[in-house]
């Protein structure tokens, strides 16, 4: 199923104190809090990986869009997501993640994904592998991202893919923006 997510951080007042908290040195399994975070809808989009890579800032990053494209068949999807990931940047390509993703398809089948992780990140070229220290592998473990810092805020998109069953096998592209 891919995915697009497109992540924005949060102001540095608010970075500073994610960095030195939830992140510290020798905790594990530190996973984002989705409360208040508003929903985004699910949108229909041309979803063709195309991240470049780039220097990952460290902070807190919360989902801002989430487009999404069907294969093989073209299949309008309803549903909201939230997300948010903490970074603590070791240096400008690995660190500490922490990961908390909520996806909820309501049409035309009922399926969420929620996932939780926390662990090592590391990337390389456009190629950005989140390492989950706390469970299984997730739908952003391995994902084509790209850092666009062009506007007032940075933008951080991360392409990741998963499949559902219907009468057949629908893999859905995300794009997730943060």
């Amino acid at each position: 199923m891919p995915l697009m997510f497109d992540f924005r951080p949060l102001p540095a007042l608010v970075l500073a104190m994610v960095i030195s908290g939830p992140l510290a040195a020798g905790d594990s399994c530190q996973i984002p809090d989705l409360s208040g975070i508003e929903p985004v809808d699910m949108m229909l989009a041309a979803v063709v990986p195309a991240g470049k890579g780039g220097d990952i800032p460290g902070g807190r990053w919360e989902l801002v869009r989430l487009g999404y494209s069907t294969s093989p068949l073209t299949i309008p999807l309803t549903g909201q997501a939230t997300g948010a990931l903490e970074l603590e940047a070791d240096d400008p390509f690995s660190g500490t993640a922490g990961l908390a993703l909520a996806v909820s398809i309501t049409s035309p089948v009922n399926e969420s994904i929620d996932e939780a992780a926390s662990g090592p990140y590391l990337a390389s070229g456009n190629q950005l592998s989140f390492e989950n220290d706390c469970g299984e592998a997730t739908v952003l473990g391995d994902v084509v991202y790209d850092i666009d810092e062009s506007g007032s805020a940075p933008i951080m998109t991360l392409w990741g893919s998963t499949s559902f069953e219907s009468t057949v096998t629908i893999t859905v592209l995300l794009q997730a923006e943060f």
